[in-house]
């Protein structure tokens, strides 16, 4: 997290105090502005994207009360997770990516689990393109597909722009494995005994219960983004600070969409997937 520490320390040296405080709120707002902002987007209801917002917060809100270069990855994930979720391709995305990529791996260790969300969307894609086609030829036919894989590659090339080169991912990888974070609670097992437990319980009683009447489609991509860092963050509860946005975002375009149907208006259709 060094280039992280230095700004910081830069702000703090010119302003002091106040510098780290600002930086923080920077990231938390904008990394909200930018979830929230897909969700409007996806539902076309300012009612809806706050509900995604409020559903975030209180996942998350544990995780994001203490200053440290964390923040950086969650921003860096949550503009990465709008990305993913945004209908319509854009050439900006070959730019956008890959130099998000190369200061996320300078600025915090956070930069695999991009890799890993991006990871999922690939496979998630590739299962829902041979399930609706029932062809593996298709897999090699699919635009999104492609533009996913490729724009995974120019990430994980991206992140070895670091003084540390391929061993950085040697040493994230194996971070979890410190004896020494055994003794720190948010290590530890997610349990219903702990508040951000409890919310976690909530939000995922909600999930269930809109997905249940959503009459929207429902990508692998969606199940397997929540189920893997669903997993993650019973695993170790520091996984929750990825798990928030999927819950949020997910929760609140389902429920956006069940709300239409109850009001009799038309769900507006996904793009076909072409064989």
């Amino acid at each position: 997290a060094w280039l992280s520490q230095l700004i910081a320390y830069g702000g703090y040296q010119v302003v002091g105090k106040a510098a780290i405080t600002f930086l923080f709120a920077f990231c938390v707002a904008a990394a909200f502005a930018a979830v929230t902002r897909r969700v409007y987007n996806c539902t076309h209801s300012a009612m809806f994207a706050l509900g995604g917002f409020a559903l975030t917060m209180w996942v998350e809100y544990q995780q994001l009360i203490v200053h440290r270069p964390q923040i950086v990855g969650f921003l860096f994930y949550s503009v990465l997770l709008s990305i993913l979720l945004r209908r319509e391709w854009s050439n900006k995305n070959w730019l956008v990516v890959p130099a998000m990529f190369a200061l996320w791996a300078n600025m915090h260790g956070s930069f695999v689990v991009g890799l890993g969300l991006l990871g999922c969307f690939i496979i998630g894609r590739g299962v829902d393109l041979v399930r609706r086609t029932g062809k593996l030829a298709s897999l090699f036919r699919d635009n999104k597909l492609r533009r996913l894989v490729l724009l995974t590659e120019l990430g994980a090339v991206a992140a070895l722009l670091n003084p540390y080169g391929l061993s950085l991912y040697t040493q994230v990888l194996s971070f979890g494995s410190n004896p020494n974070l055994q003794s720190i609670v948010e290590w530890k097992s997610l349990h219903i005994r702990l508040a951000q437990g409890q919310a976690a319980a909530a939000a995922a009683l909600i999930l269930f219960m809109v997905y249940r009447v959503s009459p929207r489609r429902v990508s692998t991509a969606e199940v397997l983004t929540l189920t893997v860092f669903g997993a993650a963050a019973l695993w170790t509860s520091r996984m929750l600070v990825w798990w928030g946005p999927l819950a949020g975002c997910f929760a609140a375009i389902h429920a956006g969409a069940a709300f239409r149907k109850w009001q009799g208006k038309e769900i507006s259709p996904e793009p076909p997937v072409r064989a």
